[in-house]
């Protein structure tokens, strides 16, 4: 995956501007110049969602909207973000463009509420439809603390026909 330019990216009429600063990150220096891609590390039958968050981190405007999920405030109770899936989100794509070995998805899964190892095997349109819904409801909050090009918004105008 090449790494974004500095400029706005405009993607299917989303206008995504530079990130600010990430919930968790991965330096660009630690991936192997061997390693050009990594997995996802598969916990029973997880592979449609493996599937479809390797399609999603592949699509550029959809991986910069992740990299702009803000920091959550440090008053979040217990620690837990109130937006939990998109930070899940921006950790699992972070590390698939620059970690060295295989990525986890346990904690996408967990802030999904799915008990791992995952035993119940979905459809890739189903799960996508009840991810898109999960982080419709991450959306007030995150347009609250001044955050308007949310992950739900960006997958609503790519996946709207």
């Amino acid at each position: 995956m090449p790494p974004f330019s500095p400029s706005t990216e405009v993607c299917a009429g989303v206008s995504v501007p530079t990130p600010q600063a990430l919930v968790t990150t991965v330096p660009p220096s630690s991936r192997s110049r061997n390693a050009d891609y990594v997995g996802l590390v598969n916990q029973g039958a997880t592979c449609y969602i493996n599937a479809l968050l390797q399609v999603l981190a592949h699509l550029p405007c959809l991986r910069k909207a992740a990299y702009h999920v803000p920091k959550p405030p440090p008053s979040a109770p217990g620690g837990t973000p109130p937006w939990p899936i998109s930070c899940a989100l921006q950790r699992v794509f972070n590390e698939l463009q620059y970690s060295q070995t295989n990525v986890s998805t346990t904690g996408l899964t967990e802030s999904l509420g799915l008990v791992s190892p995952v035993v119940v095997q979905e459809d890739v349109h189903e799960f996508e439809q009840s991810l898109r819904g999960k982080l419709d409801e991450e959306h007030d909050k995150l347009t609250r603390v001044g955050y308007a090009d949310t992950l739900a918004g960006t997958m609503t105008k790519l996946f709207t026909v």
